[in-house]
Parts: structure tokens; C-alpha cells; sequence
């Protein structure tokens, strides 16, 4: 444990899936970094401070993303397993990680200031516990997932007033190691017990006893004794620093027994009773939170679990819905977290896209070559030279090329993980990903909408809609959540199923889910040309440059929004109408995008593929 004296770690701060960084650079050492520099793809700006595990830096990519940039000196492992599986209004998401050294974590930088930098300052009551029940909620879900932070403090809480989630938690670098900080230390720990989830909820209550107060249990006493009081003492909040049920709730949140403790999601339940609700689940959550769930299934975990500790070659095939793509996206995070150099081969928008990624990711080129069939070759001996592992996101949606280095690479000693509909006739060994049971169902209903989500009654509802096909049942949650079918009631969730939409339609297709500013502009434009257009022309309609929509259209390619192949997008069918209706849509100058359009010539796209985009848009069609 740290002492009270020492620094505090530093604040970190997560999105759906889990991207890797395409563009190597060599780091500096700590003492020569500053604001300009690269680390991969990531340029540094400001510093945001330091710890233990590592250097904090606030870091944009050329696409204008902002991130925390954890810098470390080793693989992230332990960290990185926990953030990649929480997904949580108040727990900032991982946007990236590297592939190989030099070692960060890029996540969501949270709003606000560190709560440390507010010491000795009472919040704003109705405010605090509004972040307060964010946090207890945050904390249930770490726990629910078998994890635990281990270092609860101000320093690893962000905490802006204004925002919608006012507190966030921060820094999951002890969630497997035995450390802390001694100032907010359960009293057990003192006696030598491991950190536990009864720790973590009794170093939160003292966190949330200090926002309130302004300072700590028995602050009125020298340092050494407070801490002891608190080891065999309940303190009690005084009657003017909050209403008297929190004072009663903290009383047993901070009982020295931990056995007598509640746990964070009891305290969740208690405050949702005062009035106090925790941040919404709404649809989009649970679509991030359905890229991180696992679902329990034997004969695939124990398949995966001998190729992590084997090697060799590993297909997992099934029907799109069905979490294989998920699962291997997960299983890639795994290798990465044990240190090992691997890569993941995502399908890309351009032609030979997917290999030239990987290769960066590791600081290489694409080899030159006179022909695609030499350069297939040269790939994969660069790749069985550097002893990768690599992992197959989605076989199906490769370019050729790629798909060509994939099969040379089956034919050789390179560990070997891929996602696919069918067993490619390659394949040496394969596990299929079928339909999910009652109780997997009732794992992914747990799983995405926290406690009280698995009902045996929404379970039944659910698998009779869906037949257990999990992007389904992701998709049909979602829905029921939208409409209000679904709804939280008295600490479970509740399902109408009179009022359950029934057209899934296949994983996906029920309406669309926004992605980000300019993801969802390439997804409008599409929407209105109603057919599949060459990225060259997206760019032009839109007036931007091309790597710009190359970028876009890959974030809704991952998001499973579109389909590119050799440089053409595609939008999936049935969504063009939900597309047209979304936020994005209705500040979209069809008219300009038609002009510039007929100004590059028709060889990009014919004028007449373009529908009505407004009045304006379809009088000018009607013209031509």
C-alpha cells in the first residue's frame, strides 16, 4: 500500500470495441517526452500526471480523437483484461491498445478535475450524490464481472458537476495486485487481508464521507489515530453535512466488519429508493456493453483456452449473430495482455487495408512486389519471421489479398485464430458457435442490463423471439429498452411483452445506432444515394478528403453499420430510413452534394442514383 504522503496514481480515462494502433513510433524515455511528440499514432499535448503504473498524457489522433495515453513500461495485462470487458456510463471506455512495445492504453478522457484537487472542499449536496450513485453503480459492475479496483481515492475519481455522469472512476491498475493507498484502506487490510470487494465499497464510502464533509472520518484527530478509530469505530456523519438516510447508509458501509458491509449494488438499490437513480441503461450502452460480455459456452471456452495455451490453428464458425466475431476479438485482447506480439487482420475498405494495418502495428511496411501472388508470400514469411499470433476478426469480409495471406499463413507454424461463417477447406481444426441456451440467454440479459436483468419471464420472451441467437437477443434488448417494453421496476427489469417489437429481422437490422460525427455523415450520404458508392465519390459529395472517409467507413464497418469491399460502401439493408431520421440527417446539404457531384463528373456516381434530399435536392433531380 502507498502511504498518504506519496503521489497519487494518475487519472486515466473507454468505446465499444477495441481498436489497435496502426503507426509504430520509437518512444522517448519519460524525462525527454513532451507536448508534440508521438507515441504510435497518438501525438502528445498536455500532461496529466503520473503514477505507479505508468504516465498520463492528454493526446489526439489525426483524426482529431482525444484521449488519456496511459504510457507504461509492460504489457497492461491485468488493466487492460478489466477494461476491456467493463462497459459503464462512469467508468471511462478503452479506445485503444498496442499491439507490442512501446506499451500505452488509450482511453476516453473524462471531464471535470480530480476530486484530490478539490481537498478540503464540502460538493454540492444534491450533485455529489447524483455522481455518488454513479460511482456505487460503476463499482457493482467491476464487481459483477469478478473484479475489484483496489485503489479507491480521490486522486482515481474525475468529477464534473455539470456533466450528465458527474463522477467518473478512474485507474484499474490494481484490480489484480495487492496494493492501495493507505488513507482509504478498509480496516481489514490493516491486519493483512487481501483488497477485496468489501474494501473497495468501504474505501468509496470514505470518499463519498469526505465529499460531503470536506475532509475525513475523525479529521479532528492526528492522522495515525483517525485511521485507527476507524478500524473498530463507526463514525457518524454529522446531522448538517446530509440527510439522514445516507448518514444511515454510510453508518453500515463503514462498519469495520466487512461482513456486515452492503454490497455496492445494495447501496445502489438503497439510494434508487431515496431518489437518487443511477445513470440510465439505454440502448447504446447496451450495444457497448454487448461487445465486451461473455457468455459462458463450453465447448467454445475450452476450445480457446487449449489455443491460448497451445497455439496452432483455431476456426470459430457460425452464422453472423451468433458472438463469434466478438469472441475473437476478445480472445486477441487475451493475447496481448500476456505480452505476446500479435495482430489482428480487421476487414478494411481498401484493397490489401486489413495486412497493411497489422504490418504497421508492429513497425513494418508492406513489402513491395512485382504481383499480388509475391507479395502474398512475402507477408506471410515476414510475419512467421516475427513469431506473431494473428487473429482473424471476420475471414468473410477480407479483401482477396488478404485472405490470400491468411491461407499462407495456415499453411505454416503461425498461431492461428479466425472468425468465419463456414470452415474454410484449409482449416485443420474448427468449434462451431451455435445458437445460445436458456441459460447463456439469461447470462447475455444479466450481462447487459446488470442486476435484476435475468427474469425467467424475459428470458422465455426472449429466446422464443430469437431462438438464442445472440445478435438477436443484443438487438431486441435494445429495441424493448427504446420503445419502453423493457423498463426497470422496483430493482429488476420488467418486460411488456405486448408491447416487445417482433421484427428483428436478422442481428441488427432494426434501426440504426449513431457512431460518431463523422461516421454517421458518411452513413447519411450513403442513405441518400440509396446504392453501393466508391469511396472516392463519398469524399467528393461530401467535400472532404478521402483518408477522412476512409476512416469514418471504417469505424462503421467495425460497428457492422456497412459493408466495404474494394473501396465501395455499402449500408446495410433496411437501415437507409432510420439513417435518414438520425441527427446527422438533418443538417445534410444534399443540394451542395449533388452540385459537387456534377461538377467532378458523372464516371464517380450517375446524378440519377441520388433520391429527394429535401425540396431543394429533388427539384434538381427532377432536372436531370
Amino acid at each position: 500500500m502507498t502511504t498518504p504522503s506519496q503521489a497519487p496514481p494518475v487519472p486515466e480515462e473507454r468505446q465499444p470495441t477495441v481498436r489497435t494502433s496502426s503507426v509504430r513510433s520509437d518512444p522517448p524515455s519519460p524525462d525527454d517526452r513532451s507536448a508534440g511528440q508521438r507515441i504510435g499514432c497518438w501525438t502528445l499535448s498536455r500532461r496529466l500526471g503520473s503514477g505507479a503504473s505508468g504516465e498520463t498524457w492528454r493526446a489526439t489522433r489525426a483524426d482529431g480523437e482525444v484521449v488519456a495515453l496511459k504510457l507504461l513500461a509492460h504489457a497492461p495485462s491485468a488493466e487492460l483484461r478489466a477494461l476491456a470487458q467493463l462497459c459503464h456510463p462512469a467508468i471511462p471506455g478503452l479506445v485503444e491498445t498496442a499491439v507490442s512495445a512501446p506499451w500505452y492504453l488509450a482511453m476516453e478522457l473524462a471531464p471535470g478535475v480530480p476530486l484530490a484537487t478539490l481537498e478540503g472542499e464540502r460538493l454540492p449536496p444534491a450533485a455529489w450524490l447524483r455522481g455518488v450513485v454513479g460511482l456505487f453503480d460503476a463499482l457493482a459492475t467491476v464487481h459483477a464481472a469478478g473484479l475489484r479496483h483496489g485503489d479507491i481515492k480521490p486522486d482515481n475519481v474525475m468529477w464534473d458537476a455539470d456533466a450528465p455522469v458527474p463522477a467518473r472512476l478512474l485507474d484499474f491498475g490494481l484490480c489484480e495486485a495487492d496494493g492501495g493507498t493507505a488513507l482509504f484502506a478498509a480496516p481489514e487490510r490493516f491486519e493483512g487481508h487481501p483488497a477485496s470487494q468489501a474494501s473497495d465499497v468501504y474505501a468509496l464510502g470514505l470518499v463519498v464521507w469526505q465529499g460531503l464533509c470536506g475532509a475525513l472520518p475523525f479529521a479532528d484527530r492526528a492522522v495515525g489515530e483517525g485511521v485507527a478509530l476507524r478500524r473498530h469505530t463507526v463514525p457518524t456523519l454529522p446531522r448538517q453535512r446530509g440527510p439522514a438516510w445516507i448518514a444511515e447508509l454510510l453508518s453500515i458501509v463503514l462498519h469495520p466488519d466487512p461482513a456486515r458491509r452492503p454490497t455496492a449494488a445494495e447501496v445502489v438499490d438503497r439510494m434508487r429508493l431515496e431518489g437518487c437513480p443511477p445513470p440510465a441503461v439505454d440502448g447504446r450502452l447496451i450495444r457497448s456493453r454487448a461487445q465486451r460480455v461473455r457468455v459462458p459456452r463450453r465447448s467454445v471456452d475450452g476450445a480457446l483456452r487449449a489455443w491460448l495455451r497451445r497455439g496452432g490453428h483455431l476456426v470459430l464458425t457460425g452464422p453472423r449473430g451468433s458472438g463469434r466475431r466478438r469472441t475473437v476479438a476478445q480472445v486477441a485482447v487475451e493475447v496481448w495482455a500476456q505480452g505476446r506480439a500479435g495482430v489482428r487482420l480487421w476487414p478494411s475498405v481498401e484493397a490489401w487495408g486489413a495486412v497493411e494495418a497489422a504490418l504497421a502495428s508492429l513497425g513494418e511496411r508492406l513489402p513491395a512486389a512485382p504481383d499480388d501472388a509475391t507479395r502474398v508470400e512475402r507477408v506471410v514469411a515476414r510475419l512467421e519471421a516475427l513469431g506473431t499470433t494473428v487473429v482473424v476478426a471476420d475471414l468473410d469480409g477480407l479483401d482477396p489479398s488478404s485472405r490470400a495471406v491468411v491461407e499462407g499463413l495456415a499453411q505454416g507454424p503461425t498461431p492461428l485464430l479466425v472468425s468465419a461463417e463456414r470452415r474454410p477447406s484449409w482449416a485443420r481444426s474448427s468449434v462451431e458457435t451455435t445458437h445460445c441456451d436458456g441459460d447463456e440467454v439469461g447470462a447475455l440479459l444479466a450481462a447487459l442490463l446488470g442486476d435484476g436483468g435475468d427474469r425467467p419471464a424475459t428470458r422465455r420472451a426472449l429466446w422464443r423471439a430469437t431462438r438464442g441467437l445472440a445478435g438477436d437477443v443484443v438487438e431486441l434488448v435494445v429495441a424493448s429498452v427504446e420503445c419502453g417494453a423493457l423498463r426497470r421496476s422496483g430493482g429488476s427489469w420488467v418486460l411488456d411483452e405486448s408491447r416487445m417489437p417482433m421484427d428483428v429481422g436478422g442481428a441488427g437490422d432494426l434501426r440504426w445506432s449513431p457512431v460518431g460525427p463523422d461516421a454517421d455523415r458518411v452513413a447519411t450520404a450513403l442513405a441518400w444515394m440509396r446504392r453501393p458508392v466508391a469511396i472516392d465519390a463519398v469524399a467528393v459529395a461530401l467535400g472532404w478528403a478521402r483518408d477522412r472517409v476512409v476512416v469514418a467507413a471504417g469505424a462503421l464497418h467495425t460497428a457492422g453499420q456497412i459493408r466495404c469491399e474494394a473501396g465501395v460502401l455499402r449500408l446495410r439493408p433496411g437501415l437507409s430510413e432510420s439513417v435518414r431520421d438520425c441527427d446527422a440527417a438533418r443538417d445534410f446539404d444534399g443540394a451542395a452534394a449533388l452540385e459537387r457531384l456534377r461538377s467532378a463528373g458523372s464516371a464517380l456516381l450517375p446524378v440519377r442514383a441520388w433520391l429527394a434530399v429535401g425540396t431543394a435536392s429533388a427539384d434538381c433531380i427532377a432536372a436531370e
